[in-house]
């Protein structure tokens, strides 16, 4: 399906041919920007020169480079600078329009002749349910220390961040322009790096990394379909390995559920990033986090474990299986109708409305109205885990 590569893009490592950072000023103090989360996205006002109101954009370690959505930027008649490849988490190439930003102000910060990617990302504003203008990436973040207080909703660009005694200091390995900020991740004996992404829903690893992990330690499960709910195609989540012991740096993670890529590179995403406040030390290259009080790092999923897909005026169907989960429990199988949940017709629920209804942790039960074969059925699904007690 069209977007599917360049979603992923927006939340992993997009790889492409320019040869030099971004170049602009940075601010002579830290400066704070309250967000709001777009399911686990990171969402900001910003403002481009010519324009005079904000748009919304995704704060995203993950993305290489900044991105706008060109048709919400078209009036403004940005000249292409070039035309380059670029190579997404999928591996599949492409070329991308690259145009020079003159201003971009977000909040309090403005950053100054700033390159940009164009591309499309309305299947972005799908999933989130709002118009998005643009993702802020890589060469725009990395011009200074980034901080993100998910405790208090708000990012901090700029500052000087120092340990304190109860700060894990990550050191970041050795990257080529414009490719995100990563770190060093360890199972068993195995090693294959990351990329720490605020773009990314949970921590990822590739598939042919999980594949080698022996099953006898490290339990896995299969999907039956596609876990992104085939918004974008076909899902990278096709793999859920609960890692008895997972390091990062000196992070230690036991029995650790993540999901796979098949990209050569893993992505460490909101469901991990969410229990710490979080600096991204670029100018030191380096990653500090502090454990947040009340936070309990997780040890399975906790989700129906279905996808479900509409678009368009097609009937929403299921598209995807966590086996042991919930809906897999619960006897639903893959290309069930979904007529109705909780007592709304789904004809009237656009994808967005659907995944706040499946994603959301404070939505614990859900009944669905499933049509199979032409015969009506009843399904109650619970949100639990999918793998049970380690």
């Amino acid at each position: 399906m069209p977007g599917r590569r360049w979603w992923w893009a927006a939340a992993g490592a997009l790889v492409i041919g320019l040869t030099s950072p971004a170049r602009g000023a940075d601010p002579p103090a830290a400066v704070e920007v309250p967000f709001e989360l777009g399911r686990h996205l990171l969402l900001v006002p910003a403002t481009l020169a010519g324009q005079t109101t904000p748009g919304l954009y995704i704060v995203d370690t993950g993305a290489g480079i900044t991105m706008l959505h060109e048709p919400a930027v078209a009036a403004l008649g940005l000249a292409v600078k070039a035309e380059l490849p670029a190579v997404d988490t999928t591996g599949r190439s492409s070329k991308v329009k690259v145009v020079q930003l003159a201003q971009i102000q977000v909040g309090g910060y403005t950053a100054t002749e700033v390159e940009a990617a164009l591309t499309d990302l309305s299947g972005l504003s799908l999933l989130i349910g709002r118009p998005l203008t643009g993702i802020l990436g890589h060469n725009l973040l990395s011009r200074q220390a980034l901080t993100v207080d998910y405790a208090a909703g708000r990012v901090t660009f700029g500052g000087a961040p120092e340990p304190t005694a109860e700060t894990l200091v990550l050191p970041a390995v050795a990257a080529k322009p414009f490719t995100p900020i990563g770190l060093l991740c360890r199972v068993d004996d195995q090693e294959v790096q990351a990329s720490l992404d605020t773009g990314a829903a949970d921590c990822s690893l590739p598939r042919t990394f999980l594949e080698q992990l022996p099953a006898d330690r490290h339990p896995r499960r299969e999907a039956r379909g596609g876990m992104s709910g085939g918004l974008f195609g076909m899902s990278d989540k096709d793999l859920l390995v609960r890692c008895r012991e997972l390091r990062i740096g000196d992070l230690e993670l036991r029995h650790y559920p993540v999901s796979s890529v098949v990209s050569q590179r893993g992505l460490l995403g909101y469901g991990l990033l969410c229990n710490y406040h979080l600096v991204v030390d670029y100018p030191h290259q380096r990653v500090l986090l502090r454990r947040l009080p009340g936070r309990s790092i997780k040890q399975d999923l906790d989700t129906f474990g279905v996808a479900i897909l509409k678009l368009g005026g097609l009937p929403a169907r299921v598209t995807g299986l966590w086996p042991g989960a919930a809906a897999a429990q619960a006897g639903l199988a893959l290309a069930d109708v979904v007529e109705s949940i909780n007592g709304q017709p789904a004809s009237g629920l656009t994808q967005a409305e659907l995944a706040k209804l499946l994603f959301r942790p404070e939505v614990r039960e859900l009944t669905l109205d499933i049509r199979r074969d032409n015969t009506p059925q009843t399904v109650k699904l619970t949100r639990g885990p999918v793998f049970g007690p380690p």
